[in-house]
């Protein structure tokens, strides 16, 4: 029974003096599918007659109670039938499936040499039991046949791989023919190079896609080679794909990086991305490099289930726009135990983005995981459940940030349910910052009307948990809000952030922020708690201490609306009189007998708009 080109032998023999028969099962190894279970089909033919299943195997792991083989292998498995009836002496050979039929070998021919017609007895040939044997082995070789990998070479297909010519068509000649296969054809790239113009993997495919890349595939260098096209690798439309294989994507971007005008041009053309997952579902990317993207390295949008695992993101700090990651419109993408070194987001995620989850992801050099930018288009898509763990950031410009445009049409989006926990900050500016003054551009660009307007787009619900490290900038937390949006349900929880210059307090800045929680360890950072509208009315008696008011609010969030009204404390020490001291009262009331003197300084209004941040911070005590 024949599948794929070569793939499954299956053959009965008899063995031995003892009147027993043989199915000897081979696989050859890139036809086993990795974690396929092959054990249902032998131990079938082997319990008719209760014999054991025994399995040879060279190289690679398997189970050695179910038979299931974890990778490929080179494997036999002998299933040894007992005849009922052992009077018999006399056997024969008799093939049971075979992808290409050859007569039995040498020691074959002397272990299972028939005896004399004359010795033959019809009773001991036991015709049912071959019967029922070859229709259980041939149903299973069938089955093992069909569920063979395909493989499908490049080089089959016309690929030269010595890096100049342009190979995109004996890509898409090898794409197409294993498109059209049912299973779980593979398409394999071995090692060397290859130069590929842009080019679109399409779906849908009849079965699971895999590309196997082991070798290096180089974009051109020229950005006339894509007329037009904004990505070069682009799978659409594909349901069910692996790319793994340990090669590399090379966007060879330093050629083209001097052409883009986007940091500077709101109004840009942007550069062609390196790999594009456009409407896809069920893809996984593993074990593969992409280098010096153009653009974005990867750009998942419109899209369902994507794993992005163990993958390798390298750009130079000074490339720009070159994202790791950038994710839009698409929901339940995992990254996983990845490494991105870029030029600028290591991963970004875009509107209608939902269900995200990053763990084991290491940021470095580059601008940190970024929600956003969010809220420069008008009709964005909220941003709904993302869970950010165990990363870790070094030399970035910023860490965990959330930044949205100023102004912006209304109604803006919803960005809720944002989780950032157990990440370390190894010199990070801006460890933690929440951003909704966004413009990357010149103050020129920056003062424009409707940049002047506060950001549309609302944040709720976001929790900052168990962050400790290193911060190069003083500012270590800064969660600036918008004024006619501001922040809801913050959380600030086992924070410790330390300033990269010993003996140098870190700081935290808020402004427009509604209300938080702040709890566990807050290493050197205020609290972002609000405290307001408190009234101390004729209170009198005998202080313990000199300092017998003492107001300390949060340099983060300054207390508001105080009011001491007939204060009469004494100290316990005759002759020394009582104490008042505050900082970060940003207004108050304070009359009647006042012993002693209050330190409430009643403010100016307009000094106490949460707007200025830098009016909300006071560090030192006020006599």
């Amino acid at each position: 029974m024949t599948g794929a080109a070569g793939s499954t032998v299956c053959k009965n023999r008899q063995v031995g003096e003892e009147g027993l028969t043989e199915l000897v099962v081979k696989l050859r190894p890139e036809h086993i599918l990795e974690g396929h279970d092959i054990s249902a089909g032998l131990a079938a033919s082997a319990r008719w007659h209760q014999q054991p299943v025994v399995p040879d195997t060279e190289g690679e792991q398997h189970h050695q109670a179910g038979l299931h083989v974890t990778a490929a292998a080179h494997f036999e498995a002998h299933v040894v039938l007992l005849p009922d009836d052992r009077r018999g002496k006399e056997k024969g050979y008799s093939p049971a499936c075979s992808s290409s039929p050859s007569p039995p070998t040498q020691k074959e021919r002397t272990i299972g040499k028939p005896a004399s017609m004359a010795q033959r007895r019809p009773s001991d040939m036991a015709f049912p039991l071959a019967a029922l044997f070859f229709l259980v082995t041939a149903r299973w070789c069938l089955q093992v046949a069909h569920a063979g990998r395909q493989v499908f070479d490049v080089m089959d297909f016309g690929a030269i791989a010595d890096g100049e010519t342009d190979d995109s068509k004996a890509f898409l000649r090898t794409w197409t023919k294993a498109c059209a296969s049912p299973g779980r054809p593979s398409v394999v790239v071995p090692k060397g190079e290859y130069r590929l113009h842009p080019v679109v993997f399409r779906g849908p495919c009849k079965g699971y896609m895999e590309l196997r890349l082991a070798g290096v595939l180089r974009a051109p260098d020229d950005l006339a080679a894509f007329r037009g096209s904004h990505e070069w690798i682009n799978f659409a439309s594909v349901d069910g794909l692996l790319v793994t294989g340990g090669g590399t994507f090379d966007g060879r971007g330093a050629s083209s990086w001097h052409l883009n005008e986007c940091p500077r041009n709101p109004n840009c053309t942007p550069l062609p991305v390196s790999i594009k997952l456009g409407r896809v579902r069920n893809v996984t990317i593993t074990g593969v490099t992409s280098l010096d993207s153009k653009f974005f390295h990867v750009i998942i949008i419109g899209s369902q289930d994507v794993a992005i695992h163990r993958v390798t993101i390298r750009a130079p700090r000074d490339s720009p726009n070159t994202d790791g990651v950038h994710i839009q419109a698409s929901s339940n993408v995992r990254i996983t135990d990845t490494a991105v070194a870029t030029g600028d987001d290591c991963v970004s995620v875009g509107p209608g983005s939902a269900d995200i989850t990053m763990s084991g992801v290491s940021c470095g050099p580059g601008h940190g995981i970024s929600v956003g930018s969010l809220g420069r288009r008008p009709g964005e898509q909220d941003v709904r459940g993302l869970r950010v763990s165990n990363c870790t950031f070094a030399g970035t410009a910023n860490g965990v940030r959330i930044k949205t445009w100023r102004g912006g049409v209304r109604p803006g989006s919803v960005v809720s349910g944002l989780v950032f926990e157990d990440i370390v900050m190894r010199k990070v500016r801006n460890p933690i910052i929440i951003d909704q003054e966004y413009c990357p551009y010149s103050s020129i660009s920056c003062r424009h009307e409707s940049a002047q307007l506060p950001s549309v787009v609302k944040i709720s619900d976001v929790k900052f948990k168990n962050i400790r490290g290193v911060s190069a900038t003083q500012v270590a937390v800064k969660l600036s809000c918008s004024g006619a949006n501001p922040c809801h349900g913050l959380e600030l929880r086992d924070i410790d952030l330390s300033y990269v210059k010993r003996s140098v307090a870190t700081e935290s800045r808020c402004a427009n922020v509604a209300g938080g929680i702040a709890g566990g360890t807050l290493a050197q950072l205020p609290s972002v708690v609000k405290i307001s509208d408190v009234k101390f009315k004729n209170i009198r008696g005998v202080s313990a201490t000199q300092v017998a008011v003492k107001l300390s609010c949060s340099g983060a969030s300054p207390c508001h609306g105080l009011e001491l009204r007939d204060i009469d404390l004494r100290y316990v020490k005759r002759g020394v009189a009582t104490e008042s001291r505050c900082a970060n009262i940003a207004g108050g009331i304070a009359g009647g007998t006042l012993v002693p003197p209050s330190c409430i300084r009643v403010l100016p209004t307009d000094s106490c708009n949460e707007s200025d941040p830098s009016r909300l911070l006071t560090s030192e005590f006020e006599n």
